[in-house]
């Protein structure tokens, strides 16, 4: 009988888990100047708010003048627009993972 109950007791809730685990598909942007530039990483001040870009030289998209071009492209003064996933680290610096990495100039 125990086991009965448990059984529907998890069924029940299983509709409720699924529905509170949905992902969001939608991109968010930063759009700041370089004050910092590392092998993964870089340090960016947008609005006067210091974040802190992560990104994988194998799979971050970074272009320049809309074509591919290499992460040494990117310099300290270089104002770059970042599309991460929105997911960002209560640290200080805020940190986000960088999805693609655009130099504007």
């Amino acid at each position: 009988m125990k086991k009965l109950l448990l059984s529907i007791l998890l069924f029940s809730l299983f509709p409720t888990v699924i529905s509170c685990s949905s992902t969001s598909s939608q991109d968010y942007t930063i759009t700041g100047t370089v004050t910092e530039v590392n092998a993964n990483r870089l340090i960016i001040k947008s609005n006067e708010i210091d974040y802190q870009i992560n990104f994988d030289k194998a799979n971050t998209k970074i272009t320049k003048n809309k074509s591919p071009t290499s992460p040494d492209q990117i310099k300290i003064g270089s104002t770059i627009t970042v599309t991460h996933n929105g997911q960002m680290t209560r640290s200080l610096p805020p940190q986000v993972f960088a999805l693609s990495i655009t130099i504007e100039h």
